[in-house]
Formats: C-alpha cells, structure tokens, sequence
C-alpha cells in the first residue's frame, strides 16, 4: 500500500504568503475586502497622538467580524483566531493582540456599532440584495450573563440593607472602643465590602422604587439583578424563566439581510415593532412594501401605524384564543352590537375610560339560561360583557386577512426568512447568550453579530474572493474609506 509523501514543519525554496493557503472562497477574504471599504474614522479619532502606536482599528475589526461570524465572540476565542488559526493570521497580519486588548477595543466602541453595521448594510443595498418588497420581523429572548438566583425584590433589598447597617454600626462602635481611627483608609477590608455593598443595595431599591412609580399598573413584582441589572427576568419557550434580553430583528426577504435591529428589556413584543421599523427605513433610506410577524406584534397600535404609513401588513392574530374569546364574538356594525357564539346580543352599555385616555365601549348582554355560561362567562353578574376600542376594526380585518391565500402565503414568508436568520445567529454563530453585561454592551454585542450576518449573506451571493472583489470594485459613487 503506498501513500501521498509529506512531511512536518516542511522547508519551502521560495516563501509563501499566508493566504497561500486559504481557499479563495473562505468568508475571511470577504470580511477583508468589506472592512477596507468602511470609513473607521470615528474610531481612529478616538486615539492619541502621544503614546506607543496601537493597532490599527481595521485590523482589529477584521478579526472581530471573521471571529463572530464563525461561532468565536469571546475576547479569548478571537486571541487564540489570531495567534494559531491560519485565517486569523492572514487577518492580523501575523500581529498577535491579546485578548485583553481586543475586549478593550470592543469596550470602548459600543457606540460604533450601529455605524457599522449601516455601513454594511449599506454597501448590501448597492449591491442589490435589499429588495424592499417584504420584511419580517421577530424578536428572540437571549440569555444574560447573569443568574437569576441573584433577582432581589424591593422587600428583600430593605430587609438586607437593615442587616448590613446594623453589622456596620456594630463594627464602628467596636472600632470606637479600640479608640482606633474611623477613616475610610483605615476601615478594615470586611468592612469596606460591606459599606460597598450597601451603596450597591440602596442604589438598587431607588432604581426599583423609580421603576414602581413608572409601572403603577404592572401586576408583576419588580427585580433587582444584582450581577447586570439592566438585565430582566423574562419566560423562555424552552427553559421557563431565565435572565434575558429581548431582541429584534428585521430581515429583508430577498437576500436575508438583516437590516435593523434592537435591544429591550420589555419580554413583550408588542411596543416594538415600530421602533424596528423606523430603524429599518432610516438604516436604508426607504419604507418596505410589506411586514409580516407573529402575534406577538398584534397589538391595535401596531396595526394603525402599518395603515398610516401605508404598509401591507400581515400580522397573526391571537392563537388558541379558546371558543369564548371575544375574536369569537361577531360585530354588527350597523346595529352597533355583538354577537356571541351561542347566538345572544350583546348591546351598548356604557363608555370607559382606560390608560393613557382611550375610550372603550362595553356591550353587554343577558346570559341567563345559557348552556354555555358555565364556561363563558366570569364576571359575577353571570352576564358577559365584551370591549370594543378604536382599534378592533382593524383586528377583525386583520384576522379575515390572514384566512385568504394570499394572507397565508404573505405570513409563512416568516418562516422562510426571520426565523432561519434567528436560527443561524444562535446556532451557528454560537449567540446562546451573552459575555457583556449592561444594555449598551449587550446591545453592541448583538449589532456585531447582525452585522457578521450580513457579511455571509454577501459572501453567500457571491460565492468567492474574486466575485465579491468585482462587485465592490463595481459600485459607483461610493465614498467609502479606502
């Protein structure tokens, strides 16, 4: 049997260059060729002239985008990219930064981020992969780096700040006694921690005191993480509650491109489909044709700004609402009354007033002998009442929309689009959860990942080194940094 011969560590007569030995069609020369057209001037002008030189930002942000958009998002990952990954050493240059000084980087540009991205985005639009027909939308709970053993309630902070001042006041009146000096400097080290941690508490019952008086009608009991607090607890599809972020994310249909995105600390979706549409069209400079997402977005002020703005909304009524839900109850205009599944009326009674001043009829009707009241009714008149506001026409044109083929086909282009950027970004790109803490950084974290995405998707259309060269090299009229 004979074998191809090699051998270790072998000697070449003429040198080769390191990207010898990458193929033409790896995403590492595609991260390259788009990072050389980015104008980084925001982050150069962040260094000073005094000092030894640093790296150059555009190296740096080489590895960076390589690093994330192939699973390596930790400072330590990108390092070892950097110093043992051929990819990584054709990237630097064969420069070898520390993993302390690409987290420094990152730390110190979260606010560039989104920059970035739009630059991306931007150059993805020029090369015809946003189409403007459809996007969809969805938002994804990740994960803190935070555990939410350590949630605290307001009752628990004031019983644990009560605990710490007298442990504090016992130790000074022992230190008085010793006649030894009260000075910050001289506290001994148990004692410091301690007084840290009580700044700490009393700074986290102010936030959720603060938090209680802007949520007065929120019936869930307010948290305090005492590792990131900006951070929520949030319930899960998979693993229940867990310390999360919720982000947003619009795809472009055409080419899966990502073009906007956000960060909240709201589990809902609901208050934030016009916000990442807003983005969307100011990331891109126009307004798409059609939006679809799930029914977590369906909320009558989301459909009302779809209507005023003049988009083709397709959005998914409320599931498994149950027989008795009120989209089960049937309007008559015309008579300005419900109807239930049963067959009763259900007429006018009285005008409310809810929160933030909206109106909202009440019909009611009488239930008594019904065989389903039972199971429909819980008021304890034992009559149904259902409400109606400004925005129910729009639900019920919505939920007929969305019977037809046409709204059918509109909406699974969710499944098609949204959900396999999602699915890619936390598989592939390895984004279960997150290495920073505080929104900003989470929100940076999460602008990077986006970002690295749409780097594939150009590389993806273009399949290779030499396509993409000829397509940026095709754009006209582009002022980018080269």
């Amino acid at each position: 049997m004979s074998f191809i011969p090699y051998q270790s560590n072998p000697r070449f007569v003429l040198p080769p260059r390191v990207g010898d030995f990458i193929p033409q069609d790896d995403l590492c020369w595609v991260t390259a060729e788009v990072v050389d057209m980015l104008d980084l001037s925001g982050i150069k002008g962040k260094y000073s002239d005094y000092g030894t030189d640093g790296y150059h930002p555009g190296m740096l942000l080489k590895l960076i985008f390589y690093g994330v958009a192939t699973g390596n998002r930790s400072s330590r990952k990108l390092a070892r990219l950097a110093a043992f990954d051929v990819r990584g050493i054709m990237l630097c240059g064969g420069l070898r930064p520390s993993w302390r000084t690409i987290n420094r980087f990152i730390s110190d540009n979260y606010g560039e981020v989104s920059g970035l991205f739009c630059q991306v985005l931007k150059i993805c639009k020029e090369l015809g992969m946003v189409g403007f027909g459809h996007l969809t939308l969805d938002g994804t709970k990740v994960k803190a780096a935070a555990s939410k053993k350590k949630n605290m309630t307001l009752d628990r902070l004031e019983k644990d700040l009560a605990e710490l001042k007298k442990e504090i006041g016992e130790a000074l009146a022992e230190i008085r006694a010793n006649d030894e000096q009260e000075t910050d400097v001289e506290l001994p080290d148990g004692l410091k921690d301690k007084a840290e941690r009580k700044a700490k508490i009393e700074q986290a019952i102010a936030e959720l005191k603060a938090r209680r008086e802007e949520e007065p009608d929120s019936q869930a009991t307010p948290r305090y993480n005492m590792t990131d607090p900006d951070s929520r607890l949030m319930k899960t599809s998979r693993n229940g509650y867990q310390q999360c972020y919720n982000h947003q994310i619009a795809v472009d249909a055409e080419n899966m491109v990502v073009t906007a995105y956000g960060t909240s600390q709201d589990a809902s979706d609901i208050n934030q489909m016009q916000p990442v549409l807003k983005a969307s069209e100011a990331n891109t400079g126009k307004k798409h044709e059609a939006v679809s997402a799930d029914t977590g977005y369906f909320a009558g002020e989301n459909l009302d700004y779809l209507k005023y703005e003049g988009i083709d909304g397709y959005i998914c009524p409320e599931r498994d609402a149950g027989e008795y839900h009120k989209s089960k109850f049937s309007y008559d205009e015309e008579r300005d009354l419900y109807v239930c599944p049963a067959g009763r009326e259900l007429t006018y009674v009285e005008t409310k007033k809810k929160q933030a001043g909206k109106d909202v009829r009440v019909y009611s009707g009488d239930c008594s002998g019904c065989p389903r009241q039972k199971a429909c009714v819980r008021s304890k008149t034992g009559n149904r009442q259902v409400e109606r506001d400004q925005y129910d026409h729009l639900r019920e044109e919505m939920r007929e929309k969305l019977q037809t083929d046409r709204g059918q086909e509109m909406y699974g282009k969710r499944k098609e689009t949204v959900e396999p950027v999602i699915g890619q970004i936390k598989m592939h790109e390895d984004f279960t959860q997150h290495y920073r803490k505080g929104r900003e950084a989470v929100d940076a974290e999460y602008g990077l990942t986006c970002l690295a995405h749409n780097l594939k998707r150009i590389w993806h259309k273009f399949k290779d080194c030499q396509g993409v060269r000829a397509a940026l090299n095709g754009l006209a009229a582009l002022e980018y940094g080269r």
